[in-house]
């Protein structure tokens, strides 16, 4: 939750600074980061809302406005291409969740609600992706129509590959990761107990591991990133074949 990995499909990856510098790639990579990002700050704070806990809206996080959900650090590594970024934790107090609510069931579903709807949001750059290039085929479309399926077309596919790869990331079963909260329902208690005692070690392991070996991370990512671009591409790549 706390820490984002601002990861892309090899090959669709662009450099910031030098000759290779694209300003609509750039500008596009922006626009679904902050997207992705704020709607899953977002999910956080609504679902706990949701459940009865206000701290977050009291807070002003209960928006899509990524201002509201970024620190400078994590903001500027963002603005500068780095591989790496960070939002500000949305606030959750189980303690506040309403008198007729399983806090241990809300914590759960509040964890989850960010990769939900990073899945979300994936699901629907996999449909705009094919429906660009449905649009294309059968219409032909040049000049400045071209332009525009283009820019749609690029949107789309970085919306599906970076909040696979987000949501993915956010799954892991390493605190402060939204999956710690799920997979500590199976772990033995010893070790749920050592890796929240150790949280801020783990954070720093972890941030040393994408920063030196990324390449080693990027293709363990990549292998379990595989399977669930399939599923979300699977149905629209069949109605539009249909359709074609």
């Amino acid at each position: 939750m706390e820490k984002f990995l601002t990861w892309q499909w090899k090959g669709y990856k662009h450099r910031m600074f030098g000759s290779n510098f694209d300003l609509k790639s750039y500008l596009i990579r922006l626009f679904v980061l902050f997207l992705s990002i704020s709607v899953h700050e977002w999910a956080h704070a609504y679902s706990a809302y949701r459940y009865g806990d206000d701290t977050a809206a009291l807070q002003g996080r209960l928006t899509l406005n990524p201002l509201r959900h970024f620190e400078p650090v994590g903001l500027i590594l963002i603005l500068v291409g780095a591989p790496i970024a960070w939002a500000r934790p949305v606030p959750i107090n189980p303690n506040r969740f309403r008198s007729d609510v399983n806090r241990s069931q809300a914590m759960l579903w509040v964890s989850l609600s960010g990769i939900t709807c990073n899945f979300l949001l994936a699901f629907t750059g996999s449909f705009l992706l094919y429906f660009m290039q449905f649009i294309y085929l059968q219409t032909g479309v040049a000049g400045s129509a071209f332009t525009v399926l283009q820019v749609v077309s690029e949107i789309a596919l970085m919306m599906m590959l970076t909040n696979v790869f987000l949501g993915i990331f956010n799954l892991l079963p390493i605190p402060p990761l939204d999956g710690f909260e799920l997979f500590s329902r199976i772990l033995p208690r010893r070790l749920v107990w050592w890796l929240q005692t150790n949280t801020r070690m783990i954070s720093s392991i972890m941030l040393m591991v994408i920063i030196f070996f990324r390449g080693g991370f990027s293709r363990f990512l990549n292998i379990l990133a595989s399977p669930v671009l399939y599923v979300l591409q699977w149905p629209w790549r069949t109605v539009f074949e249909l359709l074609a």
